[in-house]
C-alpha cells in the first residue's frame, strides 16, 4: 500500500484545520493537481502500516491548511526517489536535509524544518564512544548505499561496507558482520526495537540535520503558504503533539 498520507481519523486535525484554513490560503484556480504526491525512504517512526507515522500526521495536515490533498509513496532507493521528483513524476521529497536544492536546482525547499535528523553510530557494545570521525578510522563501519552525508564522512577511511536496506544494515551489526551502522538515530532504534537487537548511540550525535520538505520548482507557489502552515502548527501545539506520539518514544 504505498498510498500513506491519508485523512487522519481524530477530531482535532479536523478542528486545527477549520480553525487554520482562512488564514492559510493560496490560489487553488492555476493549480491543475487533484492530489499531491510527495515520495520518502523513511521508515518507522516515520511511516508504519498503521499510517499514523510522523509524516502521514504531518504532511497531510499541512496540505489540509491550505486546502489541498497529499498522497505518498514509500520508497527504498534514496537516488531514485529524488530522481522522481527532480523529473516532476513525484511532486517532491516529504523530508530532506537542507542544501539538496543547490545539486537539483529544480527542488523547492519549503522555509521552514519539519524535522530534526540525528545520524549516529550504533554499536553492540557500549564501551565503544565515538565523539568524532576520526575515532571511527580503527573500526569497521556499515552504512546504507546512496546516504551522500554519510559516504562523503567516511570517504578515505578503511573498512568501509554498504547494504541496501536498514534491515541489512542492522542484520550486519548483529550478526558482528560490522562494527559500527550508520543510520538516524530514532528509525535506528525503531528497527532494533523490532528486531530484539540491544544496540547503543554514539551522543552526542555525529551529524544533525534539519530536515526540509521540497517541492518541484513547478509548485513554487505552495512554497510560502505551506511553511506559513507549519508555522502555525508549531504555534497551536498540534505539530508537538504529533512529536510526542510518533517521535518521542525513539529518543533514547
Amino acid at each position: 500500500d504505498s498510498n500513506w498520507f491519508r485523512p487522519c481519523p481524530y477530531p482535532i486535525l479536523l478542528i486545527l484545520f477549520l480553525s487554520s484554513f482562512a488564514s492559510v490560503t493560496i490560489d487553488n484556480s492555476a493549480i491543475a493537481v487533484e492530489k499531491y504526491v510527495l515520495n520518502t525512504t523513511e521508515r518507522q517512526p516515520y511511516v508504519n502500516d498503521e499510517k499514523q507515522g510522523f509524516l502521514e500526521l504531518i504532511i497531510p495536515e499541512l496540505f489540509r491548511r491550505i486546502g489541498l490533498s497529499a498522497e505518498g509513496e514509500v520508497m527504498e532507493a534514496s537516488a531514485r526517489a529524488i530522481l522522481l521528483a527532480v523529473e516532476g513524476v513525484h511532486d517532491g521529497v516529504a523530508e530532506r536535509s537542507a542544501g539538496l536544492e543547490k545539486k537539483f536546482p529544480k527542488l523547492v525547499p519549503v522555509p521552514e524544518p519539519i524535522n530534526i535528523y540525528d545520524f549516529v553510530a550504533f554499536t553492540l557494545d557500549e564501551t565503544i564512544h565515538m565523539f568524532d570521525w576520526n575515532e571511527m578510522s580503527g573500526y569497521s563501519k556499515c552504512h546504507i548505499i546512496g546516504w551522500k552525508i554519510l559516504e562523503e564522512k567516511l570517504k578515505g577511511q578503511q573498512n568501509v561496507y554498504t547494504v541496501r536496506t536498514a534491515e541489512q544494515l542492522f542484520l550486519m551489526l548483529a550478526a558482528r558482520r560490522t562494527e559500527v551502522a550508520m543510520y538516524e538515530r530514532r528509525q535506528g532504534f525503531a528497527l532494533a526495537n523490532e528486531k530484539n537487537i540491544v544496540v547503543f548511540a554514539s551522543e552526542p550525535p555525529l551529524i544533525r540535520k534539519y530536515q526540509f520538505i521540497f517541492l518541484h520548482q513547478k509548485h513554487k507557489k505552495l512554497v510560502r503558504p505551506l511553511a506559513v502552515a507549519l508555522r502555525q502548527m508549531k504555534r497551536d501545539g498540534s505539530y508537538q503533539r504529533v512529536v510526542d506520539r510518533t517521535l518521542k518514544p525513539f529518543d533514547q
